[in-house]
């Protein structure tokens, strides 16, 4: 599977952006760096995630990631074109035929549609299986979307939380400059960092990992729609009429150019 690492190309074009901003007369970077900061707004929204979510939920930000990094777009002419091939051998050797297909299958959804048919399960079986699955997909995308959106939430507010903490530092050392000023720090620099880490980075993947799953269930459903017509024994260009709906018009053109050049 291909990557997209435009969203990390985006995140540190961000942060470049950010800290070119911060360069000015008399200002040195240091100064928006403060460890205190970062720990009451990032270790803290995340110690919040621990509180809102389990365990099990926490260990799949991995899976979650996963979905934001890999290119999405799928050869939709090509993958219609390989199912009515699939169609035509059904047709002629009988499904058994298509058992010899499935190992060089690297779709986890479409071997497990194919290998049903061959195992000769019920059409309703393998609808419920199927549909399972997708239900499964979108369920665990919504977790992820939800996971980040609450800490895209958390964040700021952990931000506002350390502005507080700075501005009672601050009222409780008036006397001593030193303290003054750190106070003063911790109070700008976190609600800095909680706007940061939310815009920047923890809302966007949860709309990236929103948008990618959806082009992912997208293309099961062309999947779904696919096997069924093979466990149904649709003729090869019945199957090719009702595949070709996924397609953009001129999508429809390439695909018969496809499938003349495959006769």
């Amino acid at each position: 599977m291909k990557k997209d690492n435009l969203s990390i190309i985006g995140i540190v074009v961000g942060i470049v952006m950010l800290l070119y901003g911060m360069l000015g007369p008399g200002t040195s970077l240091m100064a928006f760096v403060d460890i205190k900061s970062f720990v009451i707004v990032i270790v803290g929204s995340f110690v919040a995630l621990l509180v809102s979510f389990s365990m099990n939920e926490i260990k799949s930000v991995g899976s979650y990631m996963n979905v934001v990094l890999r290119d999405t777009n799928r050869d939709k002419i090509a993958f219609i074109t390989q199912i009515i091939n699939l169609s035509k051998k059904a047709r002629k050797e009988g499904m058994l035929s298509l058992e010899a297909e499935i190992e060089n299958m690297d779709d986890a959804f479409l071997k497990q549609g194919i290998k049903l048919i061959v195992d000769g399960v019920e059409e309703d079986a393998i609808v419920n299986i199927l549909e399972s699955e997708m239900e499964n997909y979108e369920e665990r995308m919504k977790r992820g979307v939800k996971f980040f959106k609450q800490w895209g939430a958390y964040a700021p507010a952990f931000g506002m939380i350390g502005t507080l903490i700075g501005l009672i530092q601050l009222l409780g050392n008036m006397e001593d400059i030193n303290k003054l000023v750190s106070g003063m720090a911790t109070a700008l620099i976190t609600t800095l960092y909680g706007a940061i880490a939310a815009n920047l980075i923890m809302l966007p993947l949860a709309d990236k990992i929103s948008l990618n799953s959806g082009k992912v269930m997208d293309f099961i459903m062309l999947e779904y729609k696919a096997i069924r017509c093979i466990r149904s024994g649709y003729t090869p260009k019945m199957i090719q009429e009702i595949l070709s709906t996924y397609l953009e018009e001129s999508e429809k053109v390439k695909l018969e150019e496809s499938i003349k050049a495959n006769k």
